[in-house]
């Protein structure tokens, strides 16, 4: 992304009014956003784009630089929408927090959401130990 004159100049505007508390806690964002960082996806994914892929690592990023505490199931999910959302990928959670199918709602398609913050989770492999909620419905592989 190109940044302009005039939007360096907002943004150091904005910088001066902050208070010295403010002023770390961008300085600490800024610093975590530029470590080094890999994210990967399926490259064929009609969901996770390269543009949500960025998005969401980033706030990922952002979350554990004020953070030692695994991303919360809730948090992941306003996480994803927005990021997806941010992407162009239209998306909206369901309104009922215990809705019994799915979570999501991602460009018209009905998507539940497992989550898992396990101190041992793997980067290899997935357990999924619930295929649906109470057997409803017609589930398809595709």
């Amino acid at each position: 992304m190109n940044i302009t004159e005039k939007e360096i100049g907002e943004i150091v505007d904005a910088l001066r009014r902050l208070t010295p508390t403010q002023l770390q806690w961008i300085k600490a964002t800024i610093l975590a956003l530029g470590v080094p960082h890999k994210f990967w996806r399926v490259l064929d994914s009609d969901i996770v784009t390269q543009a949500v892929l960025d998005n969401l690592g980033d706030r990922l990023l952002t979350h554990h630089m004020g953070s030692r505490q695994a991303l919360s199931k809730d948090r992941f999910e306003f996480a994803f929408e927005a990021s997806l959302n941010d992407s162009g990928v239209p998306a909206q959670l369901v309104k009922s927090r215990t809705n019994r199918g799915h979570d999501i709602t991602i460009d018209g398609t009905p998507v539940s959401l497992k989550t898992e913050a396990a101190a041992n989770i793997k980067t290899d492999s997935i357990h999924v130990s619930k295929w649906m909620e109470l057997g409803r419905g017609e589930w398809k592989l595709h």
